[in-house]
């Protein structure tokens, strides 16, 4: 198997461009976080959060509609799941809700510390909630879709 050099350099750079995107986007809410109790700061931030946020999701979908239209490895939009297919999205389900039943039972027994992380984005839900509220319920999502389906399954360039 040739390895195309030119063409993996280049989903590199796309990467690494696709991460500095999402982390300009992340400013705003970093300054928000930091003076949330100044409303006209934080309303300000909110703004260049959607701004920003806004462009990133318009960026990110184009260039997923372009990696389909090259690329579609998966098939993506063009064939119907199979029963198979739905029986094993149902099983990943499954798991996914019992490993989570057993983080919440092991978090309230404190068999688990409380990570760093996951600290600080208490302390952020708690500093600005409608503004996490939004942001792990409308943008969030949208995003880890379009990169995870979008990009990270289709492997070879």
């Amino acid at each position: 198997m040739k390895i195309d050099w030119q063409q993996l350099f280049f989903n590199i750079l796309k990467f690494i461009g696709m991460f500095f995107v999402y982390q300009i986007g992340t400013i705003p809410l970093q300054m928000a976080y930091l003076m949330p109790t100044n409303q006209a700061f934080v309303l300000v931030a909110f703004v260049m959060y959607l701004i920003t946020t806004g462009f990133m999701l318009v960026l990110f979908i184009q260039m997923y509609r372009t990696q389909l239209r090259k690329h579609n490895l998966a098939h993506f939009g063009r064939t119907k799941p199979t029963k198979r297919i739905v029986i094993f999205m149902i099983m990943i389900v499954i798991l996914w809700i019992l490993f989570l039943a057993m983080q919440i039972w092991m978090n309230q027994a404190k068999l688990l510390p409380t990570s760093q992380n996951q600290q600080t984005v208490i302390a952020f839900a708690k500093a600005i909630p409608w503004w996490m509220g939004l942001d792990a319920v409308v943008f969030a999502p949208i995003i880890e879709e379009i990169l995870f389906r979008g990009f990270f399954f289709e492997v070879n360039p």
